[in-house]
């Protein structure tokens, strides 16, 4: 059956163009695989610019990029004449793309360079993993749109603080913190914001240290500083947040008010052992006995 073409009168709303981008092949809807390999073991990342890296104890792995197309403008499918205003989107966000792209991999560098340091003079790894990505553009539209803004670029700078994220992945509570103060005392970065859900959780239980940087980055006109997200978690609070979501949103069983409150329980249960687990790593008196 044919399909009905978009009649030449006919105009796309900002969201729809954006959206049209998010689904033509070779544009805004890249792809990128981060492999990353050790002893003959291939540690694939996970999809849609989100990779996961190991960063294991006593050395760093190389890190290879495969990309399945290159964001450029001249890829984008033009079935129909664009005006200037849908060009200008265009650009715009093959431009917004790549800048904080390229903001994420700054970041990323420097908490490699942090935990390689501490590994170094202390012997111990403060971070387990980090995974990383751009926020996706329906994401970003939806975002906007609840937040009553017109769908342009200028917004997507000035109000949307969580295009690039970055979630660090520790082995104890104490290495969240340490990678915070380091942080907080960079010359490099600049702390803007910080919510604290591990001290103040939130009702669902979720916990987790978020943070967001501006990042500065050099770019051919000089150089411009962006924000990026930092998630800051151990290794169960990221378990629980990940089956948390998988059971609340993409299970074919309807979440109930009592699922919610088990949920809560999980929670504060790993916070004791994210605790216990602290103790005994610094060699302190049980505060219970098994």
């Amino acid at each position: 059956m044919n399909k009905k073409r978009r009649r030449s009168s006919e105009r796309m709303t900002a969201s729809d163009f954006l959206r049209f981008l998010h689904n033509a092949p070779l544009a805004i809807s890249e792809k990128c695989r981060y492999n990353c390999q050790r002893n003959g073991n291939l540690f694939t990342g996970r999809s849609y610019l989100c990779s996961t890296m190991k960063l294991p104890k006593g050395g760093r792995l190389p890190m290879m990029i495969e990309k399945s197309g290159t964001i450029r403008l001249r890829d984008i499918p033009t079935t129909t004449r664009l005006t200037q205003e849908e060009q200008e989107l265009a650009a715009g966000m093959v431009r917004v793309t790549h800048l904080y792209r390229s903001a994420l991999k700054v970041a990323v560098t420097q908490m490699e360079i942090l935990d390689e340091e501490f590994a170094r003079l202390y012997d111990h790894s403060p971070i387990h993993h980090i995974e990383y990505r751009i926020k996706t553009l329906d994401s970003i539209i939806d975002k906007l749109h609840r937040r009553g803004l017109e769908v342009n670029i200028d917004n997507i700078y000035a109000h949307i603080q969580d295009v690039a994220g970055i979630r660090v992945i520790c082995n104890y509570l104490d290495d969240i913190y340490y990678l915070r103060s380091l942080l907080t005392r960079s010359e490099s970065y600049t702390v803007i914001r910080e919510v604290d859900y591990i001290k103040a959780p939130k009702e669902t239980g979720y916990r987790s240290l978020h943070l967001i940087v501006n990042v500065p980055i050099v770019i051919s006109e000089g150089t411009m500083v962006l924000p990026v997200e930092i998630q800051l978690r151990t290794i169960a609070m990221d378990m629980w947040a990940s089956l948390e979501h998988e059971l609340r949103y993409k299970s074919d069983r309807q979440f109930t008010e009592q699922d919610a409150a088990r949920l809560r329980l999980c929670s504060d249960a790993i916070s004791e052992i994210d605790r216990e687990m602290q103790d005994i790593y610094q060699g302190n008196e049980p505060q219970y006995h098994a």
